[in-house]
């Protein structure tokens, strides 16, 4: 509960036209709702879904078109489709989060909580 006041307390303090991210996969709908940002995803809920080249375009396209403020890739994604995007809109990359599966213990994310602020640091540090 503490965490949770405190990551909407931090996502508040950035404007709202910043808290808009892109990542490879459709796997943080639920943060964006608790914390107000919105998500755009290359691919659908499954990391088997491909995405179509005419996806990519409107990705690439809201991209430079100021609609996504940076591009993360996910720990358990292939990057190469989120950094494609990155590469033809110019929007950086702004780390890794992990969505699926947890660190190693002594990686960043071992557990939920860790994984929680280590998400929402590569997050916040993005966006500010």
């Amino acid at each position: 509960a503490a965490l949770d006041q405190a990551l909407k307390g931090a996502f508040s303090a950035i404007p709202k036209e910043r808290r808009r991210a892109l990542t490879s996969h459709d796997a943080f709908h639920y943060f964006g709702r608790a914390y107000g940002m919105d998500f755009v995803s290359v691919q659908g809920v499954s990391t088997e879904a491909e995405a179509s080249a005419e996806d990519l375009v409107q990705i690439v396209r809201q991209a430079r078109d100021g609609h996504v403020a940076v591009i993360f890739l996910e720990n358990m994604s292939d990057p190469r489709l989120a950094e494609t995007v990155a590469q033809e809109s110019g929007i950086k990359i702004g780390g890794e989060l992990y969505a699926d599966a947890l660190s190693e213990p002594n990686g960043p994310a071992p557990d939920y909580l860790s994984l929680m602020r280590h998400n929402a640091k590569q997050l916040l540090g993005a966006m500010q």
